[in-house]
């Protein structure tokens, strides 16, 4: 249906090797596909949003880069 948007977010939480959150981390997130990328800073307690609307980013195989040494970047809010 044209018109309709849908916002899409990537959300996640930036960790260093001993589990300490990181701040103020670029990362970058980049469709496979299309080479489109959109990049999102992390906040005080680690966590971003990374925002994925558009024809270019969905849906898509993603690569994450990251401006320091990330041990893990997880997506919050896992249950199972």
């Amino acid at each position: 249906m044209p018109g309709i948007c849908k916002t899409q977010s990537v959300p996640g939480t930036a960790t260093d090797p001993r589990a300490g959150v990181i701040s103020q981390a670029r990362l970058s997130l980049a469709n496979l596909d299309t080479g489109t990328s959109r990049s999102t800073l992390t906040d005080e307690s680690g966590n971003c949003q990374a925002d994925v609307t558009g024809n270019q980013m969905l849906p898509a195989r993603f690569s994450l880069r990251s401006s320091c040494c990330l041990n893990a970047f997880g997506k919050q809010g896992d249950s199972q």
